[in-house]
């Protein structure tokens, strides 16, 4: 793969760069390896190497100082430092008159967030190269996108006036509107640009109908989707909207709008299936049963009909007529495989589906080895590992583990990411197992052999911690840092045992911050937070951090630390009744129970509790 640098500078082209000297590039060099850090050096002698031609790029002579703020900028640009980046190309633009360079600085404006550099940068690129109609969008586009949107309407609706292909200007206009922030503005917008009769297209209507839609204005929506209908009576996309967005007004009218539009159009395979799935959310297994039935009548070589009715049946735990569907569509796909071939069918990718669904049927009927039989009838290449590991899964949820492991074992790993998944997935068997120790050494071998998978570095990290190994556990997670300090686990994971043995709570607070920051609404973040603030005495901002884990994931350890933080500050009908709510969940909770011992509670008189309408704080 050619280098980021030398291909930017390769297509800049030779009117740029044939003219570079061998001392300009020495000089380069030399500034380089003095210091690298991306300067912006001005040169009046520079301008007056340019020439400028009238409805040509610009002559300009490479010199060393040009030559050095083109390889800064990239240089900063791949340090991730884009303003600096941006800021070097988009004066060097402005110097030499070349609009490759200013399109490049509205690149990097655009990779570092800026959109207001990024307009200025394109606004220049179309300055200098006005017969570039991209230029001219991208201005549109940026100006929508900083909120500048006065005369936005006037230009797009210009643009449509004298455009020969309405609907590729329709579709310009919306690439440009897709940028306007408030949506309800957009579709405004898009109203003043159609004329009459442009208002009247197919593409115009559907275009008008989801900008409805995102600006929540449903009958709008609707409407326009219906409209579309009348002027493409047979338009699925259409019939999609109607169904979809109707869906928002009045279920019923939108499923029966939906039916009369396949009855009148019984082609219509993408709406038929939409009314299938939309039955199967709707729990309506025998409407979408029907359905199905009719899509058969109408298509009877349509076999992948069989399938999904085997689907349908197997989520209304029809398991036997799901199994028989499977056997016959499994008979006419093992025909095909043996008429055309593998290579000239989706035969064999067909019977994969139907033997994981046979497996998920014989599994929810206890019929585990026969499952495991029913995943090795498929033959896909690309598919054994993920089989392998499927198979020692159905084993494990029997406590037969060392079937399971043997499968893990038998599971050939074709790269890295493999391999550590089939270590993760054995380290996980063992510690099902109980095998805690054993767990730590296959761990600790991959580890060795893999040394920069960070997902082996935090299992590993976890059963430390839960061996009383505190010492190499922070070891390995302040190197899963150094590796990758956007892994926001691992400041978590330390923070959270810092703050859980009540030690180095400052410290524990600024990694759980900074995990925070990276990831806000994680539970089990916000949970080490509240805990963390609980440990330094600050309860009323604790339990507000806990409430919001709670919220997100109502479960046993986060009530627990929700509870007794409660319990400290008075509220102890409100922590007995969390705790009884959690015990009912899970009673064999080790976390609840210590909670509930800690407070000099019983998990027996808590059983008297009444259970909480829902979860809300106090």
């Amino acid at each position: 793969m050619m280098n980021p640098v030398r291909f930017f500078l390769t297509s800049l082209g030779a009117g740029l760069l044939a003219t570079g000297s061998a001392s300009g590039s020495t000089h380069v060099s030399r500034l380089l390896a003095a210091d690298d850090t991306p300067k912006v050096v001005q040169s009046a002698r520079e301008v007056e190497r340019i020439h400028l031609r009238q409805g040509e790029l610009p002559e300009v002579k490479l010199t060393g100082d040009i030559l050095y703020r083109i390889l800064a900028s990239e240089v900063a640009a791949q340090r991730g430092i884009y303003p600096t980046a941006a800021s070097t190309l988009y004066q060097l633009a402005q110097s030499t008159r070349d609009p490759r360079l200013a399109r490049r600085a509205l690149e990097f404006s655009l990779a570092g967030g800026s959109l207001v550099n990024a307009l200025e940068a394109a606004r220049l690129w179309a300055t200098l190269d006005p017969a570039d109609p991209e230029a001219d969008s991208s201005v549109l586009a940026l100006s929508a996108a900083n909120g500048q949107t006065r005369g936005l309407a006037d230009e797009l609706r210009q643009r449509m006036t004298n455009a020969t292909d309405k609907v590729a200007a329709l579709e310009q206009a919306l690439q440009v509107l897709g940028r306007v922030r408030q949506r309800k503005q957009a579709l405004d917008i898009l109203d003043q640009v159609l004329d009459d009769q442009t208002r009247q297209m197919y593409e115009a209507r559907l275009a008008l109908s989801d900008l409805a839609f995102v600006a929540q204005e449903i009958d709008r929506a609707v409407l326009e989707a219906r409209l579309a209908l009348v002027a493409r009576p047979g338009a699925e996309q259409a019939a999609l909207r109607v169904l979809e967005y109707g869906m928002n007004l009045d279920q019923e009218q939108a499923i029966e709008d939906a039916r009369t539009f396949v009855r009148n159009h019984p082609g219509a395979r993408e709406v038929r299936l939409a009314l299938v799935g939309l039955f199967v959310n709707l729990n309506r297994y025998d409407d979408a049963l029907q359905e199905l039935t009719r899509m058969r009548a109408d298509a009877p070589e349509d076999f992948d009909l069989l399938l999904l009715q085997a689907e349908v049946n197997y989520q209304s735990e029809r398991l036997d007529t799901a199994r028989a569907l499977l056997d016959q569509y499994l008979s006419v796909q093992t025909q095909r495989r043996r008429d055309v071939g593998d290579g000239a069918s989706d035969a064999s990718s067909a019977q994969a589906d139907a033997y994981l669904l046979l497996a998920r049927i014989s599994q929810e009927q206890g019929k585990i080895e026969q499952a495991v039989q029913e995943l090795g009838m498929i033959d896909d290449p690309d598919m054994q590992f993920q089989i392998s590991l499927r198979q020692a899964q159905l084993y494990a949820s029997q406590g037969q583990f060392d079937a399971a492991l043997e499968r893990v074992h038998q599971a050939q790993a074709r790269d890295d990411d493999e391999r550590i998944q089939r270590v993760q997935f054995e380290a996980q068997l063992l510690r099902e197992a109980g095998r805690v120790e054993a767990a730590i050494a296959v761990l600790e071998k991959a580890d060795v052999d893999i040394p920069d998978a960070t997902q082996i570095k935090y299992d590993l990290s976890m059963l430390y911690e839960r061996v009383g190994r505190l010492d190499e556990m922070e070891r390995l997670l302040r190197r899963i840092i150094e590796i990758d300090p956007s892994h926001a686990h691992a400041y978590n994971a330390l923070g959270y045992t810092f703050a859980d043995r009540n030690i180095r709570l400052e410290e524990a607070h600024a990694l759980i911050s900074r995990a925070l920051d990276m990831m806000p609404d994680n539970p089990y973040i916000l949970d080490s937070m509240g805990w963390v603030l609980f440990r330094q005495g600050d309860l009323g901002r604790a339990q507000d951090y806990l409430w919001q884990a709670y919220r997100i994931a109502p479960e046993s350890e986060i009530a627990a630390h929700l509870a007794e933080v409660m319990w400290q500050r008075g509220s102890v009908d409100e922590a007995r009744q969390l705790l009884a709510d959690g015990l009912r969940q899970e009673p064999d909770s080790a976390v609840l129970l210590e909670t509930v011992k800690k407070l000099g509670l019983t998990a027996d008189e808590l059983i008297s509790v009444q259970p909480a309408q829902g979860v809300s704080a106090p």
